[in-house]
């Protein structure tokens, strides 16, 4: 069985080379199954800094159990947009349970105005269209994007009323005890506003890392603090110089939402990098003033006051491959762009609890037999310095658990040779 007709499934635009093979994929489409109703926060955007009041949205697993919004109409055929009051919003609610399928959900109801449903024999409602894409990290973040419609809405002030708004959203993290800890193998702050960052790095591996960062938002100070760990980024690997990067997005100290762009490079024993803070597509509502946005750069220092070691190392990237068998698929992880340094010869790859070792000299190689999709799987990698198959050192292990996408994912049409997959 050869490629032809393979597809492959990789993550959303960021791709990484990593410590012994540990890469970042984002899988696209549903969230995973849950023990119980997360809930999120919505950062809703529209025309209007008073568009909408008290967003609210919860996932269990594969289904949107809540949603709800006060919308305030951003025109009427019978009145102007200045004249909307505040108190004419329609009441938007989610009707039933709804499935996400293909990483996708979308509802449509009747919003009753807040003055009530039913006065006097007359029904004052509006027809509501809620859409979203869910997109769930590797690491663990879930974040969803979507849009809120309402159309031929009616009270009884105003009549032909309607708006439209998008919304980002992404599950609610208990706020910690305010303060950078100290006790990690670097500690530095930035050169302004009192930031501060800490991490632990060991050959490769960056973990624990918490940020403390200052920033504006509408001319306002604003302020988070961030464990990466609490949004997907528990171990950030990196590049073979030293180079890494955090993109996501966080919840500041109100907890509304902001993008955050993390960069850095360790270098011996130093670190340095960059801290830049922006909105994920939406105007800062929050703070009641629309069009002004929430901002922050920054640079940042740290020192590492230990040796780094000099195990053997391996870069490259996971990747879940799918290949056809008749009218079915059966599902593989593969490793590319494998890149060897301090000595590695080959790597030593777990999937499963079977163990392939793949050379350095293949840039390209399957890591496991056949594997269930939309199921996680424990994974472990190890850089090896071999010679006459005597391993004379090893690198540090990884372990974690890698999501293979489910088979209702997207996948793409796979460009180059892999040879036949394991059985």
């Amino acid at each position: 069985m050869g490629v032809s007709g393979n597809w492959w499934w990789r993550g959303l635009r960021r791709i990484l080379s990593v410590l012994a093979g540990l890469g970042t994929l984002a899988l696209l489409g549903a969230a995973p199954a849950s023990a119980a109703a997360v809930p999120y926060a919505v950062q809703v955007a529209g025309t209007s800094a008073t568009a909408y009041w008290h967003p609210m949205l919860t996932l269990d697993g594969q289904t949107v159990t809540g949603f709800s919004m006060q919308a305030v109409p951003q025109q009427c055929t019978t009145t102007t947009p200045s004249q909307i009051s505040n108190d004419e919003s329609f009441d938007i609610t989610l009707p039933a349970a709804t499935p996400i399928s293909g990483g996708q959900f979308t509802f449509q109801d009747q919003a009753p105005s807040s003055y009530g449903q039913h006065i006097n024999g007359q029904d004052y409602v509006g027809s509501v269209t809620v859409t979203g894409v869910v997109t769930t990290t590797l690491g663990g973040q879930t974040s969803i994007t979507g849009s809120v419609a309402l159309a031929g809405a009616s009270d009884p002030v105003n009549s032909g009323c309607s708006g439209s708004w998008t919304f980002t959203a992404i599950p609610k993290v208990t706020q910690p005890p305010w303060g950078v800890p100290t006790k990690r193998n670097f500690v530095g702050y930035s050169a302004s506003a009192h930031q501060g960052l800490s991490v632990d790095y060991r050959s490769g591996v960056i973990s624990d890392l918490v940020i403390e960062d200052n920033f504006t938002c509408a001319g306002q100070e604003d302020g988070a603090e961030i464990h990466a760990g609490d949004y997907g980024f528990a171990d950030i690997h990196t590049s073979a110089g030293g180079s890494f990067r955090m993109r996501t997005l966080v919840l500041d100290e109100y907890g509304y939402i902001v993008g955050i762009d993390l960069t850095g490079r360790v270098n011996g024993q130093r670190a340095s990098g960059r801290i830049l803070i922006s909105e994920p597509g939406t105007d800062y509502f929050q703070l009641g003033q629309a069009g002004k946005r929430c901002t922050g750069d920054a640079p940042w220092r740290a020192t590492y006051p230990s040796a780094i070691g000099r195990a053997p190392e391996a870069f490259f990237q996971w990747v879940a491959i799918r290949v056809p068998v008749g009218a079915a698929y059966r599902y593989y992880f593969a490793v590319m762009g494998l890149r060897c340094t301090n000595g590695a010869t080959e790597v030593a790859l777990t999937v499963a609890g079977r163990t392939r070792v793949v050379a350095c000299g293949q840039s390209t190689a399957w890591a496991s037999g056949p594997l269930t999709p939309g199921v996680s799987h424990e994974v472990s990698a190890r850089a090896l310095a071999a010679s006459h198959a005597r391993v004379k050192a090893r690198g540090l292990s990884i372990r974690e658990e890698l999501l293979m996408p489910s088979a209702d994912s997207t996948w793409l049409p796979l460009s180059g040779p892999l040879g036949t997959p394991p059985s």
